[in-house]
Order: C-alpha cells, then sequence, then structure tokens
C-alpha cells in the first residue's frame, strides 16, 4: 500500500508536468487516501505519517502552480499540522534511517 501510495503520487506528478489537473488532483487525492489509510492501520509507524505531510505537501505545490491559492493554503496547512503531529508523536523522526519519499 506504501508502494502504491508512492506510484500515485508520482504518477500526479507527471500529470502535473503534462498539464493535466484532473489527472493530477485525482492520483495526489488517492495517494492521500493511501497514507491515510496506512497511518489509521499502523499509527506507530512514524514514515507513513511523514508520507502524509508530504502527499498533502505535493497537493498544495500543483495547486500553488496553478495558482489555486486557498486550495494550496489548505493543503499547506494540513502538511504542517501532520508535521507538527509527527514532531510530537516521534522526536526522532528526521534521523535520516526514517526519511522516505
Amino acid at each position: 500500500m506504501a508502494q502504491l501510495s508512492t506510484l500515485y503520487d508520482a504518477r500526479a506528478a507527471r500529470y502535473a508536468e503534462m498539464n493535466d489537473a484532473a489527472g493530477a488532483v485525482a492520483d495526489f487525492q488517492r495517494s492521500l487516501e493511501l497514507t491515510a489509510e496506512l497511518c489509521r492501520r499502523w499509527p506507530q509507524v512514524p514514515d507513513y505519517l511523514g508520507k502524509r505531510s508530504r502527499r498533502h505537501r505535493h497537493l498544495g505545490d500543483h495547486f500553488l502552480r496553478a495558482q489555486e491559492f486557498a486550495a494550496a493554503i489548505n493543503q499547506y496547512r494540513q502538511a504542517l499540522q501532520l508535521e507538527q503531529q509527527l514532531e510530537r508523536a516521534f522526536p526522532d523522526y528526521r534521523d535520516a534511517n526514517y526519511l522516505t519519499p
């Protein structure tokens, strides 16, 4: 499921590069759904929360490039909330051993 989330995220980025906004948003959202499920099933795995935060940031970046500023801000806020939650729950998360795309 984690790899599938990464694949959807990567494909969303390719859709964005091809100016296919609908395809990009759909795949970013699917990636977010998968990471939310990972976090629900395995809350003790910090990398899943980190992935979820990064997925929100990626979607925010997409909305920023599309000049959809309110949507971008919303995604960045969600990413920040998850990062803060991650820092509280897993203070050692920034250790390089945890970081993956």
